[in-house]
């Protein structure tokens, strides 16, 4: 697994996490590209743990600007190209 720079779908980075009390908290992100397939990990504070709101199952990341991005929007858009 190798850390990754999410990006948005406009191409601003992403630079946390959304919360249930609708504060944001910093993460790391890392991704792996096994058997055909992209998978990506996140890591979390241990005191953030189970805090991240969802919308749909989906997490809610937000970039640099301060604009939400669901989790899958951004990992489409941050999936690298293959060869």
């Amino acid at each position: 697994m190798k850390p990754i720079q999410l990006k948005a779908p406009d191409g601003a980075d992403i630079v946390s996490m959304l919360a249930k009390d609708g504060s944001t908290f910093s993460f790391e992100c890392k991704h792996l590209f096994r058997a055909g397939e992209h998978h990506f990990f996140y890591g979390l504070p241990v005191d953030k743990l189970g805090t991240a709101l969802d919308s749909n199952g989906d997490i809610i990341l937000v970039d640099i600007n301060g604009k939400q991005w669901s989790g899958a929007d951004v990992q489409y858009a941050t999936t690298p190209l293959r060869g």
